[in-house]
């Protein structure tokens, strides 16, 4: 992390019905948020190759100019991407991956 760049997260118990079928526990979810100097190109570059082939091999089910969301193992990854004065928010919601989230946010953003 380099100097002006900023971490945080949270995280989050999501409620809801289930279906008998269906694993019986919390859903836990994890909601990070990063300040970058990088823009909002390379860091769509960044996230594929980290989440999707050639990376973790989650599969990419939703790509928008400032979203992607990406599937695999039980869980998912969104990012959403802000621009804020010469910045790049990022926002990070998981489930299942919250070990390889903070890790993206930390070494690669």
């Amino acid at each position: 992390m380099s100097v002006g760049d900023s971490f945080s997260w949270t995280q989050d118990k999501e409620a809801r019905s289930l279906d008998p079928d269906e694993w019986i526990g919390d859903r836990s979810l994890l909601s990070l948020e990063r300040k970058t100097k990088l823009s909002q190109e390379d860091v769509i570059k960044h996230t594929k190759r980290f989440f999707g082939e050639g990376g973790l091999g989650l599969k990419l089910t939703e790509e928008t100019s400032h979203c992607l969301t990406f599937e695999g193992g039980g869980g998912f990854v969104t990012v959403t991407l802000f621009s804020e004065e010469e910045r790049t928010r990022v926002d990070l919601v998981t489930q299942e991956w919250d070990y390889h989230a903070k890790r993206f946010a930390s070494d690669f953003l």
